[in-house]
């Protein structure tokens, strides 16, 4: 493919590869990136991209104006309407399409509990509890879902890079 657009990645919000991440503490520019990123890629480094992503935004959206991302993320909507908001009424429309694969498995609400509430809960000051909340994962879910781009060619859902 054509390079259509090159984007710094000092101007993305991202979680750091380990070997980023390393260099950057080796250097003293570690504050470059979100503290929730480090925290994840520390602390929880087989999280999966996508939900590192959705957490990362989380908590970049409670620090409000003191964000450095305030100004994108007021920019975003208010809701997106992803897959993973939907209600199973409205996913029992997709019956016999390609699509209701992806919709199968455990709900939304059941990983947000099992994987993301604890993550959450550990570090208050990160993910305060008042915007901790499913509300919130489904709104950032959604905004990572339809806004994101492959920093490395690595497919979210099996983990393989190319």
């Amino acid at each position: 493919g054509e390079e259509l657009c090159l984007v710094p990645c000092d101007a993305t919000l991202h979680i750091p590869t380990p070997s980023e991440l390393a260099k950057a503490q080796a250097d003293g520019t570690a504050g470059k990136y979100s503290d929730a990123a480090v925290h994840l890629a520390t602390h929880h480094p087989t999280t999966s991209p996508f939900i590192a992503m959705v957490l990362v935004l989380m908590a970049e959206t409670a620090k409000g104006e003191e964000s450095e991302w305030a100004e994108y993320i007021r920019a975003l909507p208010g809701s997106c309407e992803c897959l993973l908001g939907w209600q199973d009424d409205d996913k029992a429309e997709l019956a016999g399409t390609s699509i209701e694969d992806l919709t199968e498995g455990a709900s939304t609400a059941a990983a947000f509990d099992q994987e993301v509430a604890p993550k959450m809960a550990e570090r208050p000051d990160l993910w305060p509890p008042a915007s901790a909340n499913l509300q919130a994962f489904l709104r950032a879910a959604g905004m990572v879902q339809s806004r994101a781009f492959h920093m490395v060619a690595e497919n979210w859902v099996t983990g393989d890079k190319q």
